[in-house]
């Protein structure tokens, strides 16, 4: 089990490169939006389930990863930034402009961790990894969709 949450924490691997590994896992999750928008639209109770669903996955791998490398919050656990960008991107169009609208909104979000995003990042294991990133992601989702409002998309 602890070699499929490494396997899961680093997103297949992109947790490992030598820099920009948060850039890396957010660039994960896309393909994972993408499949979502494909596979259940609009259907708005199970797009929130499956990213509930998610996030939990995300938040067991961050933990025994974590524990197993025996790093409060390793670098190359990135599954954090793929549920986060998934937030960011839930029921909206999976379409270039957004999906690349939504990288950048939630890696600014995520980089620069506003409060309380911040704050979030001190509960224990895996749920203090993984909670600062649903934060940000649900921030970034909100300034995206008044971009999308304001007609700049």
């Amino acid at each position: 089990m602890k070699s499929l949450a490494r396997l899961l924490a680093s997103a297949g691997g992109l947790g490992r490169a030598p820099v920009a590994s948060g850039t890396f896992g957010t660039l994960a999750g896309i393909p994972i939006a993408i499949a979502l928008d494909r596979t259940v639209g609009e259907h708005a109770l199970l797009y929130v389930a499956a990213v509930v669903l998610f996030s939990l996955l995300a938040i067991w791998a961050a933990d025994v990863a974590a524990r197993d490398a025996e790093i409060k919050d390793p670098s190359f656990v990135v599954i954090d930034e793929v549920a986060g960008y998934v937030v960011t991107v839930a029921l909206l169009p999976a379409t270039v402009p957004v999906l690349a609208a939504g990288f950048f909104i939630f890696r600014a979000f995520d980089i620069v961790k506003p409060p309380p995003v911040d704050a979030l990042e001190r509960l224990p294991g895996g749920l203090g990894i993984v909670a600062d990133d649903l934060a940000a992601g649900l921030l970034s989702h909100v300034l995206l969709r008044l971009v999308m409002a304001f007609g700049w998309l």
